[in-house]
């Protein structure tokens, strides 16, 4: 069996003696206080939620009309800025994953995938690469180079700083 992959964070979790678990391949903190607890500070006050397993494919340029087919949302009508929740469909309409399409420039989309299905998504857009956009480097699955954090809750907005995509040593 593979080792397991672990997120920027694992240091900081295992440091705080979190209960790990394997989430798709990934070693993930489960709880640290409690389920209680963290759920009762997440639904009155905030909580912050290492989502770095989900994959994470980052779109430039070219490869916006490429996005706008294979997903059910307009990614065109985002501002940057914005966020959406879509679909990728399969050949027939059924479901293939939920994603969040993020908006970060004009021609930079951030596409969020579950990590449970993001070797097949991933195959999928290569299966449908009519134009060549993968081999361009327009679209690059980049789960492995960035992190991501949730930060939820009724007082998240005054918690969180604007949420930005930071490139390493920034």
């Amino acid at each position: 069996m593979p080792p397991m992959n672990r997120t920027s964070l694992h240091a900081n979790h295992t440091g705080l003696n979190a209960k790990m678990t394997d989430f798709a391949g990934w070693d993930m903190p489960l709880s640290y206080s409690g389920a209680l607890d963290e759920y009762q500070a997440v639904r009155t006050a905030v909580g912050l939620f290492d989502v770095s397993h989900m994959g994470r494919f980052m779109v430039e340029g070219d490869g916006v009309p490429f996005l706008q087919r294979l997903t059910t949302n307009d990614v065109e009508a985002l501002t940057p800025g914005q966020a959406h929740y879509s679909m990728v469909c399969n050949d027939n309409g059924g479901i293939l994953d939920d994603i969040f399409v993020y908006r970060l420039a004009d021609d930079r989309f951030l596409v969020c995938v579950n990590a449970s299905n993001r070797e097949n998504l991933w195959a999928w857009f290569q299966r449908h690469d009519d134009a060549n956009i993968l081999a361009s480097g327009a679209i690059q699955d980049q789960t492995t180079t960035m992190g991501q954090i949730a930060i939820q809750g009724p007082k998240s907005r005054v918690s969180s700083p604007k949420s930005r995509v930071l490139s390493p040593g920034s």
